[in-house]
């Protein structure tokens, strides 16, 4: 007997082909980028400012950042000597030949810290900070100078004076200044909270540079979020006299979509910081702009009007002071919260001291200073203004024009609608953009699946095509073969003639089958975003790190939905919408306790260590992303048995979902607030867990074709 045997699969040349040019293209790809390492042969080009007629640059319209302006000014000798990457941010250091004892140290791009050139001695550092005078300004005004009074005695108490009352805490120290500041007006213990972990290793590897700054017995920084340490310093029952902040916004915001915004200028982190000052502590937050401050103004009137205060009693604990326009520098205006209230000896200290360093008092209790060109600020201070009319009057075009600004919006902002750096009255404009881009995909998506699955799922009539007519009658012939239905449930099988009607509406419930699996789909996806993205932001502050909370809530929710997919496939098919539809009503209960309980929940994490809040963080997600990872690959199985060729329209159209969600997060958050975005992923979830069993039903009743009564049968027995 011959045996035969298969014969060899013909060699394709082609492919051989294709696989040799991969390999030479990734060959001479690696290659490139070795080379490109020390030559520079592809780098990114260099950016003119291209000022405008009031002097504004590209960076100043947020078009590029900053580094690309200093880089791309004509004549300019700045080079980077020194970058850093990490999963929060790209950090840059920059040397300048014109500035060889300044390194500016640029994270992402955006407005520098100024690392110093430092011998180490304290004595010198009085020569270099007078190069910031709204800085030194406010470290001189701060209670820092009784310490160097008590300095002088050994006593017990003096020794808890200094202690108690030279703590200073910063909130992004960057290169160095601050500390730099406090160890010139005498602070006696230094604290920094810096949330780039580069600065931190860049520090300690310039130490030659910066004289060890970072490394002296009483300066402590760490990698942290500013607001996270300040409540769990709080919470350990640490009090400071100075708590400073300046520039914070270019290291926290605008980190993507998940991470909207900081909580460094909120109405509940002044609260915060309130709490953790000395009795007579300050707390200085050094911005850049006039608008942000009036938004930091009006937060701290609202932050102690919750404590029983008038405008006119609250400003007393409030002090601004602006730098001129003639001097150069990002440090232009700083706002002085104070726990107590300023006295008239000490506010005209303060105004001696921004004389002597000439500095313009914006507002000062005690009559010392009150300038109205900069805003109303006078007003209120003097009770004819509330702080409702304050913002009011920013609101008005009117009134913002001779600073030519357009209407803005510094209504004060709380951790639940933390976007204190997005001073729009609407929506920002690439957010408009983007969503009416998405909607429009989504939308041509939606039509196409709706009218793709309608035209194939639309039943044979009569007056069909001779193949239709062959493939009824072929249907036909084996209905003999089937077997009688049995009684079930109290019917006969004189009840199967029931279905009929079914058939001849088949085509009507195609077009509901077809719409409904669009419009699931389409929520889901977009139900997924508002979940996940209010989440991601909300628990920054009990795990103290955007990164690491960004990572802790990928990680369960993924790992949760990956169980609940793999789970799903083990539905019996006739119950999958069901099982769709209870986890997707599990995922709106669980997403609106989180909208109410989750903030409550969260403050009461801060007293447990980080390793045990990221557990139980975990912990809490896994249960949710199990619920989250269920409806869409169980609905998805049903819909590829009744089309399969739909299914790759399906998964473009839950992609495009998703990404309209993530702008919608964004868009209602800022509008309404995160928990109002829970809210309304939670509703997602519902009318898609109304749609799954009708899909299912939907999908089950389509088998049905004219006159097969082959199909009714089978439907019947489905169903009964």
């Amino acid at each position: 007997m011959k045996t035969l045997r298969r014969p060899p699969p013909p060699h394709d040349s082609n492919n051989g082909k294709t696989r040799r040019a991969a390999l030479v293209a990734v060959t001479g790809l690696g290659l490139l980028c070795a080379a490109n390492v020390g030559s520079r042969l592809l780098d990114i080009p260099a950016i003119p400012p291209r000022f405008d007629a009031q002097g504004a640059s590209l960076s100043d319209k947020g078009i590029t950042q900053d580094l690309f302006t200093e880089l791309g000014t004509p004549g300019h000798t700045s080079r980077i000597i020194d970058t850093r990457w990490n999963a929060f941010a790209r950090t840059d250091v920059v040397a300048d030949t014109e500035t060889p004892d300044t390194y500016l140290v640029y994270t992402n791009g955006n407005v520098p810290t100024n690392m110093m050139r430092w011998d180490g001695k304290p004595q010198s550092a009085a020569d270099i900070t007078r190069e910031f005078p709204l800085i030194d300004w406010v470290f001189a005004s701060a209670p820092l100078g009784q310490n160097r009074q008590a300095e002088t005695s050994k006593s017990a108490e003096s020794r808890k004076q200094r202690a108690t009352h030279g703590r200073v805490l910063s909130i992004g120290p960057g290169g160095g200044l601050d500390v730099l500041m406090a160890l010139r007006h005498g602070a006696g213990e230094f604290e920094g909270a810096e949330i780039n972990p580069s600065i931190v290793g860049l520090m300690r590897d310039y130490r030659e540079f910066n004289g060890g700054i970072y490394r002296r017995p009483n300066v402590r920084v760490v990698t942290a979020e500013g607001r996270a340490y300040v409540r769990e310093a709080a919470a350990a029952g640490k009090r400071y006299a100075l708590i400073f902040s300046a520039l914070t916004k270019t290291a926290t915001a605008g980190q993507g979509m998940a991470l909207l915004e900081s909580y460094i200028y909120t109405q509940d982190a002044l609260a915060d910081y309130w709490k953790a000052l000395d009795a007579d502590g300050q707390a200085v937050i050094v911005t850049d702009q006039v608008p942000l401050l009036a938004r930091l103004f009006a937060t701290a009137l609202a932050m102690l009007r919750e404590r029983g205060l008038d405008e006119a009693e609250a400003c007393r604990h409030i002090a601004l002071v602006g730098v001129p326009d003639t001097m150069p520098g990002p440090y232009r205006y700083a706002i002085v919260l104070q726990k107590s209230p300023m006295t008239g000896r000490q506010t005209y200290a303060m105004s001696d001291a921004a004389l002597d360093r000439s500095l313009t008092a914006i507002l000062l209790p005690e009559g010392r200073a009150a300038r109205d060109e900069y805003g109303p600020f006078d007003r209120v201070a003097a009770g004819a203004m509330t702080g409702e009319q304050f913002v009011a009057w920013w609101r008005d075009a009117r009134n913002v024009f001779p600073f030519g600004l357009p209407a803005i919006d510094i209504s004060p902002c709380p951790d639940n609608r933390p976007f204190v750096l997005d001073l729009n009255l609407s929506q920002p404009v690439i957010f408009k953009q983007l969503a009416g881009l998405t909607t429009v995909l989504a939308l041509g998506l939606a039509v196409a699946g709706w009218r793709t699955a309608r035209r194939d799922l639309q039943p044979a009539t009569a007056g069909g095509t001779r193949q239709a007519a062959n493939e009824r009658k072929r249907r036909s012939s084996m209905a003999p073969r089937l077997k009688p239905l049995k009684h079930r449930a109290g019917r006969t099988s004189a009840a199967a003639p029931d279905a009929a009607p079914a058939a001849s509406g088949a085509s009507a419930a195609s077009g509901v089958s077809a719409a409904a699996a669009v419009v699931y789909f389409a929520l889901l996806g977009v139900g997924f975003m508002l979940v996940e993205i209010p989440l991601a932001q909300k628990l920054i502050l009990p795990l103290g790190y955007p990164t690491l909370a960004l990572t802790v809530i990928l990680f369960s929710i993924l790992l949760g939905g990956g169980a609940g997919a793999w789970f799903s496939q083990r539905h019996p098919e006739q119950r999958l919408g069901r099982r769709a539809a209870m986890c997707a009503l599990g995922v709106a209960l669980v997403t609106a306790a989180g909208a109410v309980f989750l903030d409550g929940a969260r403050d009461a994490l801060l007293s447990l260590s980080l390793p045990l809040r990221c557990a139980i963080v975990g912990a809490l997600l896994l249960p949710l992303g199990f619920l989250l990872g269920t409806p869409f690959p169980a609905a998805l199985r049903g819909f590829a048995r009744r089309d399969p060729a739909n299914v790759p329209l399906i998964w473009g159209l839950n992609g495009v979902s998703s990404v309209a969600g993530s702008l919608g997060a964004a868009m209602i958050a800022k509008a309404w607030g995160l928990n109002v975005a829970l809210l309304v992923g939670a509703a997602c979830y519902v009318v898609a867990a109304l749609l799954a069993p009708l899909f299912d039903r939907a999908d089950n009743r389509l088998r049905l074709s004219g006159d097969d009564k082959w199909q009714q049968q089978l439907v019947y027995r489905t169903f009964v």
